[in-house]
């Protein structure tokens, strides 16, 4: 007997529900009394797996307050930001409208201080904004508008961003992914500073892909399909590309950078329309169809090989060879992606965070002998391997070392009830096919032994940040959070609480959220949130991007009182002004090459520090290029080297005795 689109739908797989008859429930009760019995008879040796849903209240570290007078501020209005929000056009209808926006905070000017890229919304004059902070030369923090002099009239439903120097002028270029067509802006800096951009999206070819849905069968639902719909379709049926998460990251190590755009899910009514609006969900309570991205088809992401050679526009040209390069996730409904340097070569992988499907790791791998497609370079999905399957719903990724042992993990933010994950780096001895032994990388999840368990559970996360906002040395972690539809209001997706977790040590975390200021204990509607030292007083700012609501500035007040930080700014090619004639005006020389994934290590009172430096992340941001380092009590780091991400930098000797403040780090290209 054929299923009826309700019945079908019941029964999907993807949308991940179980149902316990209650013969099932007297079974299953039954396996764990089983289980139970069989366990007082077993050895420590063997690790049980770990459950998100039964957490021991002991291990959870006890809340502990933050450094004396540490606290975070509202300085929105004060800063220039009052008015600036993101808002949309007809409010928060579906899951279209409630999972953006990302932000971006990085120096687009290159006049030493850093400035903002916010997503403005559908119903704002413009998708994108840049607005300039005035720090330099005004000697105060103040952002202005500079979107029309920029030459930004783009419009659209903008969800995240990144960066990267894709045509190796030495400025930085913008991706912005988007429903119905991404965005790929040119900076053109020009040898006075002015700034302006200039939108290449059809000549590089990074729009993005089409998709239609059809009916195959009467009784069965409609299905999303990639292409533009065939005459026989009507052209009402057309379904438009969901781009989320970015990254920018030089996969085959030949000095330009590759593009990785993370796709979500091919949404149409009449899909959700036949979804049983009594299903309860995944926190068991009643909530509109269109909202649950588990019944809605995913799209298949895309990897941008770069093929221009930055000698001029005209050779600005990006070829999708996702399928060719062996990125398959089918299933997966992209949200973060990431290109970072797991295995210390200089091939970038790629961690893509999916919602209601399984996270996936990329291995960047040498391509076999007779590659058709002609890349030296592809990837293998080594998620399993590698420890980082995470069945959870993924939504925003950090980059940063949990643990202080100088290694970097992985975080990721999930939907409510699974609590955040936490990948901690490791390096195991194995043995290999001829006999020899070596040490190979994995991650360890340990989310709910680091303390982030109980704290994150809650709540849905979104964007994520390792940062040292009290500038001991370790990294701290900063959550923002939000729910994804209305509650209260109608028209938008219900507000939470943000999370602060001070670092203890050896991978431990404290809530310490209630003692840093009256700003963190109000709630948000968070999705990108970005750190960096805006104000350039010595300590990490944040700027939160809230879901159809104004952007939030948290300036850290954190007392000055002998905890200095070292701030170092990085880049392959830089734009420098070259020696010019007494009285003559000042100019700028390009110099190739670009600073993403670069490694900025820090030897300090006999700790060893590492920051990487990533296009994207957090969720749907760009944060700046910049390594940010507490040092303690100390008033300077012992020793600073840049360990570059392409092996035609030219090498820098390791700087010793690095006094606390601001340094700028650059090398040109070997030519």
């Amino acid at each position: 007997m054929r299923r009826s689109p309700m019945e079908w739908l019941a029964a999907d797989a993807t949308m991940r529900r179980v149902r316990l008859t209650s013969d099932a429930r007297l079974a299953f009760g039954l396996l764990l009394l089983s289980v139970a019995a069989l366990g007082t008879f077993l050895f420590v040796g063997f690790r049980p797996l770990r459950s998100r849903a039964l957490r021991s209240p002991a291990a959870e570290p006890p809340p502990i307050a933050p450094l004396a007078g540490t606290t975070f501020g509202d300085a929105t209005d004060a800063i220039g930001l009052s008015g600036w929000r993101h808002e949309l056009q007809h409010g928060v209808r579906s899951i279209l409208d409630a999972v953006a926006p990302g932000i971006g905070l990085l120096d687009l000017d290159q006049d030493s201080d850093l400035d903002l890229v916010l997503l403005t919304g559908s119903a704002a004059p413009t998708g994108v904004a840049i607005l300039l902070n005035q720090l330099v030369p005004s000697g105060k923090a103040h952002f202005v508008d500079a979107t029309a002099a920029c030459g930004i009239t783009w419009r659209g439903a903008a969800q995240g961003v990144c960066a990267g120097d894709i045509d190796a002028d030495g400025d930085l270029d913008l991706f912005v992914t988007a429903i119905g067509g991404n965005l790929l802006l040119q900076s053109e800096l020009n040898q006075e500073g002015e700034l302006s951009f200039r939108d290449v999206t059809a000549d590089a070819g990074v729009s993005g892909g089409r998709w239609h849905w059809l009916t195959t069968d009467a009784l069965m639902p409609p299905t999303a399909r990639p292409g533009g719909p065939p005459p026989s379709v009507p052209p009402e049926q057309e379904l438009p590309e969901f781009s989320t998460g970015c990254t920018f990251g030089d996969m085959d190590a030949d000095g330009d950078l590759d593009l990785y755009v993370a796709n979500y899910v091919s949404y149409f009514e009449a899909r959700w329309a036949l979804y049983s609006a009594d299903e309860a969900d995944r926190e068991e309570r009643r909530e509109p169809a269109r909202y649950k991205p588990q019944i809605f088809e995913s799209q298949d992401d895309r990897l941008y090989l770069n093929e221009g050679d930055g000698t001029s526009d005209d050779d600005l040209l990006f070829r999708d060879v996702s399928r060719a390069a062996g990125i398959d996730d089918d299933d997966g409904r992209g949200m973060g992606a990431l290109f970072v340097r797991v295995d210390g070569d200089d091939y970038p992988d790629i961690y893509v965070a999916n919602d209601t499907s399984d996270n996936v790791f990329f291995h960047n791998v040498k391509a076999e002998e007779g590659d058709r497609s002609g890349l030296r370079r592809r990837f293998a999905d080594t998620t399993v391997e590698f420890g980082l399957n995470d069945p959870n719903s993924g939504m925003g990724i950090a980059r940063g070392d949990a643990d202080g042992d100088a290694d970097l993990d992985l975080l990721t933010t999930n939907w409510r009830f699974q609590s955040a994950s936490l990948f901690l780096f490791r390096r195991e001895e194995r043995v290999r096919d001829d006999g020899s032994r070596s040490l190979e990388p994995f991650f360890d999840e340990r989310g709910d032994a680091a303390g982030l368990g109980g704290a994150t559970s809650p709540f849905v996360g979104w964007g994520c940040l390792f940062f040292d906002y009290d500038n001991d040395g370790d990294e701290d972690i900063f959550i923002g959070n939000g729910f994804t539809s209305p509650r209260q209001s109608p028209l938008a997706c219900s507000p939470e609480k943000p999370l602060l977790f001070q670092n203890l040590g050896a991978g431990r975390f404290a809530d310490v959220t209630a003692s840093a200021g009256n700003a963190l204990l109000r709630t948000y509607s968070a999705r990108g949130v970005v750190a960096g030292d805006v104000d350039q007083d010595g300590d990490l700012d944040l700027l939160l991007a809230q879901n159809h609501g104004p952007v939030v500035y948290l300036e850290n007040r954190l007392p000055h009182d002998g905890r200095p930080s070292l701030t170092v700014a990085v880049r392959i090619g830089a734009l420098r002004p070259p020696e010019v004639a007494p009285g003559a005006p000042p100019a700028r020389a390009p110099i190739r090459g670009d600073a993403t994934n670069a490694l900025v290590v820090v030897d300090v009172g006999g700790k060893k520090l590492v920051r990487e430096l990533v296009s994207g992340g957090s969720y749907l941001s760009q944060g700046p290029f910049e390594a940010h380092f507490g040092l303690g009590r100390l008033p300077r780091a012992d020793e600073l080297r840049v360990q570059w991400p392409t092996p035609r930098a030219r090498k820098l000797p390791p700087e010793a005795n690095v006094p606390a403040g601001r340094v700028a780090v650059e090398t040109p290209l070997e030519r």
